[in-house]
């Protein structure tokens, strides 16, 4: 998984600045279960309604990226998961 650093390097070139979302996952305050909870693939819907009600539609795209980023392809193949779907969702709602 790459550090906190990388997903806000990441988000500043999709962006133009580092989204606040990436400190809700991985910010040095983040208790470390809360953190896994966060990255849980198999929680990923309740948790985009969690960061759309925090971050906005942004927030989810961001939080999705992060997630991607994260997780290798195989994991969301195995989860039957399309990361395709899921960021047209969060346009979406």
């Amino acid at each position: 998984m790459p550090s906190l650093e990388t997903h806000l390097k990441n988000s500043e070139k999709r962006l133009g600045k580092a989204h606040e979302v990436h400190y809700w996952l991985d910010g040095p305050d983040v208790p470390f279960f809360t953190r896994l909870r966060r990255h849980n693939p198999c929680t990923i819907h309740r948790n985009m309604r969690i960061v759309r009600a925090l971050y906005g539609e942004e927030g989810v795209g961001e939080y999705i990226e992060h997630m991607k980023e994260d997780w290798p392809e195989w994991v969301w193949k195995t989860l039957r998961i399309d990361t395709k779907i899921l960021t047209s969702e969060s346009s979406t709602h």
